[in-house]
């Protein structure tokens, strides 16, 4: 594997609208039910928003041969906002890669600790990197209840 990371470009969005879409409903359907990842998968749809991060927060990807098989993003200089890896990429040390990237940006801005809200899903990978939970958060999206959790390092 030959990873690469870059800075994401407006181009990039319909391949990251389609691994963020594809990564909640594959890799996440052991914390979160069916109904929970459709309505969270929803927020593809926003796509002002996506190309309001894409514009304003420092916006990665990692390529393998080309393809994007993950994404990163800082906003504010110190939250973590977005990190999603293709299905078929997990546990090949590619969030490692994007997180690093990350935080090394965060350096550049004078930032000490990263904030991020984490899934259930990500949240052990976040806790290896040393960050702790501070709150349990209850987002309701239509009608549903998505958990997730406030952390920070």
């Amino acid at each position: 594997m030959n990873i690469k990371i870059r800075n994401a470009k407006l181009e990039d969005l319909a391949e990251i609208q389609n691994l963020f879409s594809e990564t909640i409903m594959e890799t996440c359907q052991n914390e979160y039910s069916l109904k929970q990842r459709k309505v969270w998968s929803n927020a593809v749809k926003k796509t002002e928003k996506w190309n309001n991060s894409l514009k304003e927060e420092f916006f990665i990807v990692a390529e393998n041969n080309g393809i994007i098989v993950g994404f990163s993003s800082l906003k504010n200089e110190n939250y973590l906002n977005l990190m999603y890896i293709h299905k078929d990429y997990t546990r090949k040390g590619i969030a490692s890669k994007l997180y690093e990237s990350i935080k090394a940006k965060s350096i550049e801005y004078g930032t000490e600790k990263l904030s991020a809200d984490v899934s259930k899903t990500a949240r052990p990978f976040f806790e290896k990197l040393g960050f702790r939970v501070l709150k349990e958060n209850k987002n309701i999206v239509e009608n549903e209840i998505l958990i997730n959790y406030n952390m920070s390092e």
